[in-house]
């Protein structure tokens, strides 16, 4: 009080208020609050607070008469009406209570508590009693053995989702989950359990996470956010999760909704279900990927219930480089957004004024070009994603950046820290200041599938920049600060991707669409080697220069560019090891340049091998030593596949040439010259090819893929190409 008499600080009133209030002189303590009004009349929430304070002593009319001075200074803002509204409620004003509370709806339809409210008010019931209802203890009861699946360590015997669109857009769900474990496989498997949302435009609220015993008793589960631990689970237990979210969406998108749901696993389903109540005049697409499930639709009140409903789905076995879920599962699909058109506009909007170039980024632009006269398209791009990679860090930290808007590109250029979407933006203000005119792309990366996005979401995971220079269309990494201009790598080639245009596209006869992601222009993704291979004895010398491009140049810059020599030898000497039986000692190592960011590094090593040749019936034998040679065939092994191949998560390169030159061992010569392979199909080609050079043997290996995918059909094709070439890759060349 005595600081009070030369001060003001309205922390320090609250604070005195409330010891008021503590001693039961309430008097005194609305005196302090009401002081606080007066002081700052322009504070909102002083009024707020002073409703409040006679709604807890239920003195509805003063409580009534304060938010009434709440809302006449913020008459657009939701929960002050919400707030009225709970005063009316009390004060039995039905009607007046039931007007606040849509109005709280209209300013903010992901208001769901005042929703929920205002359907007791009009005695009508909850929109999710309109759902089916499982009985969770029964289907347990229920539930399959292990005898009755003996190949699988679980089953889900209930997989539900219950969504509820409401007229302005709004809509939350509530998902249910059940899952009997059969064996101690399936404990390692279900032991942990997370559940995905999204916590920029989501709020998850758990009803339940347990453990049902097989004596019916139940264990509450562990619980941090949307992370589960099941302590205690023993074989024949299940586990139950039941959780909410509700979906907050800002700017136009807010009216819209969009979802996918799976309808099996690789673990048995017994019941899958999607149910959704959608206003009756709603409009919206959907498509079911990998089956022909209809949904049953029924009117209720002013919606309509779609229900997609499937039973006893077998396990999808897992099989060597099988497509992912969404690629071979069975899914749902949903969206109410037009095209995808909508969805490069409305990013347009949101990125667009991030990338302007104030101040800080043309002194920037200014101080790095400066004396670089003449310069081509290229050269300028080349220039600003240099100095990007060389001093801008990756962070993808969730409280310095947001879900789906970049930060101003001047801040990420201050702060030297951005995730992808700042660091694209940033490239693109400042070759704006060049002009140059880069665009950027949202991606979906390859390993969320091929169909991962069939219908407009938002479901991008990623965001690179698109640039056009000097005629030729370049992409354009930002994240990785060991990667080459124009690079692209597994999680980016064939990745679905949507380019954002610079400024929304009015022109109804413009169409933007989804792509999948390449550059004619890209540095190929390869690896060529060359090397000769002398005997001391029996121990074989290799002396190999290795050329690496494109993505392959990033991984040896990756593994090697940021440590010393003594780690370089050490690492080298484990890698070539893991090639041979016997014993490797390496004996030089030399790199390129590992920090200029070009598409190529080279390196060069010589090593031995002791006792590699070996002697059989008088002549002396040996396998070339291919570096990239098969030297296993277990990704082959199935007699038959229900899945496609994917082809590319085998081997991501496109190009793999090795040339070796082999001299005969001291007194002995080639006992005959082996016969050249070639294998030229739709999804590979390949050759060895043999020829002599004076006294030496020169063997050069060429694989190319065609394809990165092998389709069922195609894979008795695959499987036998795949054997022919391990066959020729090690096959043994004989001395005498």
């Amino acid at each position: 009080l005595k600081y009070l008499k030369n001060n003001y600080d309205d922390g320090v009133i609250t604070t005195i208020a409330n010891n008021y209030f503590q001693l039961g002189n309430n008097s005194e303590a609305i005196k302090k609050y009401k002081m606080r009004v007066d002081n700052e009349p322009y504070k909102i929430d002083f009024y707020n607070d002073m409703a409040d304070i006679y709604f807890s002593k239920q003195d509805y009319e003063s409580a009534k008469k304060w938010q009434q001075e709440t809302i006449d200074r913020a008459p657009y803002v939701s929960s002050v009406w919400s707030s009225m509204a709970k005063i009316q409620e009390s004060m039995n004003e039905k009607e007046e209570a039931t007007k606040s509370y849509k109005r709280a709806v209209y300013l903010d339809p992901s208001d769901y508590d005042s929703r929920k409210k205002l359907r007791l008010l009009q005695d009508k019931k909850d929109l999710f009693e309109n759902f089916a209802t499982t009985d969770i203890e029964e289907i347990v009861k229920k539930a399959p053995n292990a005898e009755e699946f003996p190949e699988d360590n679980s089953i889900i015997l209930l997989n539900e989702t219950q969504r509820i669109v409401y007229p302005e857009g709004a809509s939350e769900e509530k998902s249910e989950v059940v899952i009997k474990v059969l064996t101690q496989a399936g404990i390692d498997v279900w032991k942990e359990y997370s559940v995905g949302y999204n916590g920029y435009s989501q709020r998850l609220i758990f009803d339940k996470a347990e453990v049902i015993k097989a004596d019916g008793n139940k264990t509450q589960a562990e619980r941090n956010d949307n992370y589960c631990v099941f302590t205690g689970l023993e074989v024949g237990d299940a586990i139950h999760i039941s959780y909410r979210l509700e979906n907050y969406q800002s700017t136009k998108l807010s009216q819209h909704f969009w979802d996918k749901f799976s309808f099996n696993y690789r673990f048995p389903v017994k019941l899958s279900r999607y149910s959704m109540l959608v206003p009756a005049k709603k409009e919206f697409k959907w498509r079911m990927n990998n089956s022909d499930l209809q949904p049953k639709i029924t009117d209720v009140d002013n919606f309509k219930l779609y229900v997609w409903e499937s039973k006893d789905q077998p396990g999808m076995k897992p099989e060597p480089y099988m497509p992912t879920s969404s690629d071979c599962g069975m899914s749902l699909e949903f969206s109410s957004m037009p095209d995808w058109k909508y969805i490069a506009n409305w990013y347009s909007d949101l990125s667009s004024q991030k990338a302007k170039g104030d101040f800080e980024i043309k002194e920037a632009v200014a101080e790095l070009f400066k004396g670089k006269e003449n310069l081509t398209e290229l050269q300028k791009a080349k220039i600003i994603y240099e100095f990007i990679e060389r001093n801008m860090n990756y962070s993808n930290v969730s409280f310095l950046h947001s879900a789906q808007v970049p930060q101003r590109a001047s801040r990420t250029l201050n702060t030297k820290l951005g995730d992808c979407k700042d660091l694209s933006t940033l490239f693109v203000a400042m070759c704006n200041e060049v002009g140059l005119k880069p665009n950027l792309m949202l991606v979906d990366t390859r390993d969320n599938g091929d169909n991962d996005m069939i219908l407009p979401s938002t479901a991008f995971n990623h965001c690179i920049a698109n640039i056009t220079c000097d005629g030729k269309p370049y992409i354009v990494e930002l994240t990785d600060t060991k990667l080459s201009f124009g690079t692209i790598g597994d999680a980016l080639k064939n990745a679905i991707g949507l380019p954002i245009p610079r400024e929304t596209v009015t022109d109804e006869s413009v169409k933007i669409d989804l792509v999948k992601i390449n550059s004619p222009n890209r540095s190929i993704n390869g690896l060529v080697r060359t090397g000769t291979l002398v005997f001391q004895n029996n121990d074989v010398i290799i002396d190999r220069k290795t050329i690496r491009t494109g993505d392959f140049a990033e991984g040896t810059r990756q593994a090697y560019g940021e440590i010393g020599k003594e780690k370089q030898e050490k690492d080298m000497q484990q890698s070539v090891s893991e090639d041979f039986k016997n014993v490797v000692k390496l004996n030089t190592l030399q790199f390129g340049d590992l920090k200029a960011l070009s598409d190529t590094v080279w390196y060069k090593y010589n090593f031995t091998v002791k006792n590699e040749l070996s002697e059989v019936v008088g002549i002396k034998i040996v396998k070339i030593p291919w570096s990239e040679g098969l030297s296993s065939l277990d990704f082959v092994a199935l007699e038959k596949r229900t899945y496609d191949f994917r082809l590319y998560r085998y081997a991501s390169g496109e190009l793999f040439k090795e040339t070796m030159l082999i001299s005969a061992p001291a007194g002995l010569h080639f006992a005959e010259m082996p016969k050249s392979v070639t294998i030229d199909n739709e999804i590979v080609k390949y050759s060895i090819i043999y020829k002599m050079i004076g006294d030496k043997l020169e063997a050069t290996r060429t694989m190319i893929f065609k394809t990165d995918n092998v389709k069922v059909a195609d894979y008795n094709l695959f499987k036998e190409t795949m054997n022919k070439i391990s066959a020729a890759d090690n096959k043994q060349i004989g001395f005498k």
